[in-house]
C-alpha cells in the first residue's frame, strides 16, 4: 500500500492506492485495496474458500524495455515533501528495480481536479549489467544522528550500486549517477540486502548485511565520512567486517540468502532457499586488530524458527511487534512465530489455488502482507499476482 497524503479533494472515502508486482512487466497500481482485492469467503459445507469477482481498476505504470520487476521499496512521501498545493516537483513514492539491472523512480503527482493521483517513472538508470535482485535504504548522513537515507541496489553479478541524488531535493531527485558501493570479490551473487545503524557507547555505525546464493551472510561497515565523500571515494566506501552463514544444514550446498529484514532492537532474521529461518542479534564487539575502529558490528546467532514448517524458499518475512511472519514454498502458506520464543503461534493458508488441468491445483507463495489492525484484516500478495483479504475473527494467525 502507497501511504500517499490524501489529495485536497478527494472523497471522504478515498482509500491509498495499492502497487503489486508479479510475473508480469513493470508494476500495476490500483485505486485501493477494497476496490481490487479477492475477498475470501468461508464455505463450511464445501470446505473451501470461494473468491468474489476482482473489480478492475488498474494502471500499469513501467511496463516498457525494463522487463519483470524483481525488487520494490517504498518511499516515505508526507505531505509536506509533496508540497501538494505547488506544481513542483514530488519526490518518488517507490522505487523499483527491473530484472535488465534498471532502476527507476515511480512518482505520485496530483490530477488537475485535485481528487487522485497520477503515476508515472520519472527517472531511471542502468548501472547494472546484470539482473537486479534486491533495493535497500542506507542512512549515509555524516554523524548518523539524522536520516539521510540513500538508495543501494544489488545484482547477480556481486555488486552494490548507490545513487547519491535520488531522494535529493535539490538535485531534482536525478537518477542521472549511480556509484559503486561494494563488490563480492568472489563475483558471486548478491541476492538479498538489510540495512541499519547501531549505536554503541562511543559512537554510531551505518551497517549493510548482504546475502549471497552460498549461504553466506555478510556485514559490511560503511566508512566514517559524509556522501560527498564517499562517492569519491575509491575503495574501502564499505568494509566487510564478517561473514557466516544461513544454515547448519550441511547435506545441500547450494544454499542460498533469498530473504533478509532487520527487526527492533537490531535484530536481523535471515531466510533460505531451504526454508532455513535464523534470527542474529547485531553488536558492537572491542576490535581486537590495531587498524580501524576501536569497535566493530557483529552478528551473533540467537535462534532458529524453521523446524521444517517451510519447505521451499523464504520468499517474505516481516515484524509485528514480536511476532515475525513469514512465507516460503508454493503452498501459499502465513506462518507466525514469537521471535523471543521461537514458538510456532498459527498458520494462515492464503492462496485458494488456481484449477488446472482439471482436478490439479496450482498455488503460489505469498510475496507481500499488509495488516490492517483499525479494520481488523489481513491482506495477502501471492507470486502470482492475487490479493486476498481475510478477517482476523474468521481467519486467525496465531494471536492476532
Amino acid at each position: 500500500i502507497l501511504f500517499l497524503p490524501k489529495p485536497p479533494n478527494a472523497n471522504s472515502d478515498w482509500k491509498p492506492p495499492v502497487v503489486v508486482r508479479g510475473d508480469f512487466p513493470g508494476i500495476l497500481i490500483m485505486s485501493s485495496i477494497e476496490k481490487t482485492v479477492f475477498k475470501g469467503e468461508y464455505d463450511t459445507d464445501l470446505g473451501e474458500r470461494q473468491p468474489n469477482e476482482r473489480r478492475t481498476d488498474v494502471v500499469s505504470v513501467g511496463d516498457g524495455d525494463g522487463g519483470q520487476v524483481l525488487a520494490l521499496i517504498q518511499c516515505d512521501v508526507t505531505e509536506a515533501t509533496m508540497d501538494l498545493e505547488k506544481n513542483q516537483k514530488c519526490p518518488p513514492c517507490c522505487f523499483i528495480g527491473y530484472a535488465s539491472g534498471m532502476v527507476a523512480a515511480v512518482t505520485a503527482t496530483l490530477c488537475d481536479d485535485g481528487r487522485n493521483y497520477d503515476f508515472n517513472i520519472s527517472a531511471s538508470h542502468l548501472a547494472h549489467s546484470e539482473e537486479l535482485t534486491a533495493l535497500t535504504f542506507v542512512n549515509c548522513s555524516y554523524s548518523l544522528k539524522k536520516d539521510k537515507p540513500v538508495l543501494f541496489s544489488a545484482d547477480c553479478g556481486g555488486k552494490v550500486y548507490f545513487y547519491p541524488d535520488a531522494l535529493n531535493a535539490d538535485k531534482g531527485f536525478s537518477m542521472e549517477r549511480s556509484v559503486l558501493a561494494l563488490a563480492n570479490d568472489d563475483g558471486r551473487p548478491i541476492l538479498s540486502l538489510a540495512s541499519t545503524v547501531i549505536h554503541s557507547k562511543f559512537h554510531s555505525y551505518s551497517v549493510l548485511c548482504t546475502g549471497s546464493d552460498r549461504g553466506n551472510i555478510r556485514v559490511w561497515q560503511k566508512a566514517d565520512v559524509n556522501l560527498h565523500t564517499l562517492s569519491a571515494l575509491g575503495k574501502n566506501k564499505f568494509r566487510s567486517v564478517q561473514s557466516c552463514k544461513c544454515s547448519t544444514n550441511r547435506g545441500n550446498s547450494h544454499h542460498i540468502v533469498t530473504r533478509m529484514v532487520f527487526m527492533y532492537n537490531q535484530l536481523l532474521v535471515t531466510g533460505s532457499n531451504s526454508g532455513d529461518l535464523r534470527v542474529w542479534q547485531l553488536k558492537c564487539f572491542e576490535n581486537k586488530h590495531r587498524t580501524g575502529d576501536a569497535e566493530v558490528p557483529k552478528l551473533t546467532l540467537r535462534n532458529e524458527l524453521s523446524n521444517n514448517h517451510i519447505t521451499g524458499a523464504i520468499e517474505f518475512l516481516a515484524n509485528v511487534g514480536d511476532l515475525l511472519i513469514a512465507s516460503g514454498g508454493n503452498n501459499g502458506e502465513l506462518i507466525c512465530w514469537d521471535i523471543n520464543t521461537g514458538l510456532k503461534l498459527g498458520s494462515l493458508d492464503c492462496h485458494i489455488g488456481r484449477p488446472i488441468n482439471g482436478d490439479r491445483t496450482l498455488r503460489s507463495c505469498v510475496v507481500e502482507v499488509f495488516l490492517d489492525g483499525k479494520d481488523g484484516r489481513i491482506i495477502t500478495l501471492c507470486r502470482d499476482g492475487v490479493l486476498n483479504q481475510w478477517e482476523f475473527k474468521k481467519y486467525a494467525i496465531g494471536i492476532v
